[in-house]
């Protein structure tokens, strides 16, 4: 594997299972979903993607017009908050 990120996002991802997991077999009352798993699988690669845009946008030389990179790096901090958002609902089930 030569991105870092992407191993950063599996990573992420098998520690937020590994958490929501741990919650469900606590809590007698909550069971744990596949749907669930598989939707923090996605949102731990999408916070280590959305960080990858925001270097990007800040570093990479595909961007070659400068407003370019400010809508780049708000996209990349638009996926990061998605992510995070979305973690905390399937985490403290809210």
């Amino acid at each position: 594997m030569d991105d870092p990120f992407l191993l950063t996002g599996i990573i992420l991802s098998a520690i937020f299972i590994s958490l929501y997991l741990y919650i469900t077999v606590r809590n007698d009352e909550r069971e744990s979903k596949l749907g669930d798993a598989v939707t923090l699988f996605l949102s731990g690669n999408g916070l280590s993607a959305g960080v990858k845009v925001c270097y990007l946008g800040l570093y990479g030389k595909q961007c070659t017009i400068g407003d370019e990179k400010v809508y780049i790096i708000l996209g990349g901090f638009a996926v990061i908050w998605v992510s995070i958002e979305t973690i905390y609902k399937i985490i403290y089930n809210r």
